[in-house]
């Protein structure tokens, strides 16, 4: 069966999933910016994980982190970030 896990009239891409989460790149059309999803199927919460980013890209998830790129100064190149998948 298929279930849609986001659905809105901008941009969702380059999910990931690890587990029981799934992660993914969306626009907010609202605010103009990227932001990172993601969607716990065991606990089913969904939430945003990283926001204002400028460039959408691929991400990785595993069971601890999140690791992605964003072009924040187009002089200045792409740069990687992790983040803790949960908690701060």
């Amino acid at each position: 069966m298929e279930i849609p896990l986001a659905v809105t009239q901008t941009f969702n891409m380059y999910p990931e999933i690890n587990g029981e989460v799934i992660a993914w790149m969306a626009l907010d059309s609202i605010k103009n910016y990227w932001v990172i999803r993601a969607f716990d199927i065991a606990i089913d919460n969904r939430t945003k994980l990283v926001w204002g980013l400028s460039a959408p890209s691929a991400l990785s998830i595993s069971d601890t982190y999140l690791a992605y790129f964003d072009l924040p100064v187009t002089v200045f190149g792409w740069r990687v970030y992790k983040n803790l998948l949960f908690g701060t």
